[in-house]
């Protein structure tokens, strides 16, 4: 990405910045898989179509790790989640691995593919590693198939079900994925850390876009500097080649 959707969205933030209490308080209205998909979010920086577009082999070394791809399925980064989430998102993995033992059980359990994999044998559509890590429960007809298949959640209601949990915690903040990357990048301001590492977390193509963003954001942060938090740890941008060593902490998610 060139950055040019956070430079616009980046523009509004001010008195609209989510505090870590602010954060905290909604994401403990949010229910099932739509708090832990908030949670990687505000932890990581990523993307809402980054994260909904993650399947199961994405999520490696039993969650220590999560890989970051391109529209083509090239690797662009890889994530280290912090400790407090490997564990979650371990759990969550394997209740949607039951619930996919279930669906095959059915003649189900087969998720949309590109091309190119789809071609390279019958029935990758249903293998593990090739299911959404928050898969919709709604079936649609393939395109190819005309069988019945999942695809991933949409962004709308996963905009839809963090906007309702900011209500519910009486926020009067918008609440949304963009908050939460925004959030995401004031925090790591706040710890003083190198900005080329912050272009790797975002995703940005240029150093020059990651630098227009964080001078609005730093701006926004100076008006307001209650926005500051003083807690959490933020993950490690990797080489997308690189490939980290296995962590003894499992990784599991949970289906809305």
């Amino acid at each position: 990405s060139t950055g040019r959707n956070d430079l616009s969205a980046v523009q509004s933030v001010g008195a609209t910045l989510l505090q870590p209490t602010q954060i905290q308080r909604m994401l403990g209205c949010a229910p099932g898989a739509f708090r832990l998909i908030g949670e990687l979010l505000y932890a990581t920086g990523m993307r809402l179509e980054e994260l909904l577009q993650a399947r199961v082999r994405d999520v490696e070394a039993e969650g220590w790790c999560w890989v970051v791809r391109n529209e083509r399925g090239e690797v662009v980064r890889r994530l280290r989640l912090p400790a407090r989430l490997r564990e979650a998102v371990q759990q969550h993995l394997n209740l949607l691995q039951q619930w996919h033992r279930h669906a095959l059980a059915k003649g189900e359990g087969e998720v949309e593919l590109g091309t190119e994999v789809a071609e390279t044998g019958p029935g990758m559509g249903r293998r593990w590693c090739w299911q959404y890590v928050f898969p919709s429960a709604r079936l649609v007809p393939d395109a190819r198939s005309q069988r019945k298949v999942h695809t991933d959640l949409e962004s709308l209601e996963v905009q839809g079900r963090l906007a309702e949990a900011g209500r519910a915690a009486g926020l009067s903040q918008p609440v949304h994925a963009q908050a939460l990357r925004h959030a995401f990048a004031a925090h790591y301001l706040e710890n003083k850390r190198p900005l080329e590492d912050l272009q790797r977390l975002l995703g940005h193509r240029t150093l020059d876009t990651t630098r227009r963003y964080v001078e609005v954001l730093q701006a926004a942060l100076d008006r307001h500097p209650a926005l500051a938090r003083t807690s959490a740890p933020h993950p490690v941008a990797m080489s997308p080649s690189r490939r980290p060593s296995r962590d003894r902490v499992p990784v599991n998610l949970m289906l809305p």
